[in-house]
């Protein structure tokens, strides 16, 4: 990032680019905790207060990924958020942390891809008293999320925008007995009964948009 700025004086300070010092200002002083990752979920930069969210030296968590303080029953979800923050590029919600002491805090966060190329930023925070029933049905829902296939969810998407099955299996280049199985599958993972309530349910639990 550059900090140089214009002589002309027509510029305004608002919309030039934060410096480096700038972001590491922020970083030092903000109270969310602030962690970069880089493609495979490792921790590139942490502020001190990611340290002190999960109980872990700074020089410590630099050796560490993001699944190492998830929960084993939470790491399918995480897998899924993943996948969804890879595909739309921004991902927010909650979640539940284990810290190094081997206990275990729930968090809201947010994060953006592309901070810088192959960096994603992500803000975490412990949930206050009033944020707590927001996230542990956020984690109910995650734990209980059923595991569609990526061919599952683009025909209950494509279904949800309107499309046929014949309209579907034109879009995705299949027989429209395929896309008919995927359908029934995807009814006995979700406990759905036909394809209105199974859309109707893949949006509940943010499956498809």
């Amino acid at each position: 990032m550059s900090s140089s700025t214009s002589d002309s004086g027509d510029d305004d300070p608002a919309e030039k680019p934060a410096t480096s010092h700038e972001v590491q200002t922020l970083w030092r002083t903000a109270f969310d905790a602030f962690f970069l990752v880089d493609d495979d979920r490792r921790y590139v930069h942490v502020n001190e207060s990611a340290s002190a969210l999960l109980g872990a030296p700074v020089q410590d968590l630099l050796k560490r990924r993001i699944g190492d303080f998830t929960p084993p029953a939470l790491r399918p979800a995480l897998e899924r958020i993943w996948a969804d923050f890879e595909r739309h590029g921004a991902m927010q919600g909650g979640f539940e942390v284990v810290r190094g002491d081997s206990s275990h805090v729930l968090i809201e966060y947010r994060g953006t891809r592309n901070f810088g190329p192959g960096r994603h930023v992500i803000a975490v925070r412990p949930v206050n008293a009033a944020q707590r029933d927001i996230a542990r049905s956020d984690l109910a829902m995650q734990r209980n999320a059923p595991s569609l296939s990526p061919r599952e969810r683009e025909v209950l998407q494509l279904a949800a925008r309107g499309h046929s099955t014949r309209k579907i299996a034109e879009i995705l280049r299949l027989s429209p007995a395929t896309v008919k199985t995927h359908f029934e599958h995807a009814y006995d993972k979700l406990g759905a009964r036909d394809r209105v309530s199974a859309v109707a349910e893949c949006l509940r639990r943010g499956l498809i948009e």
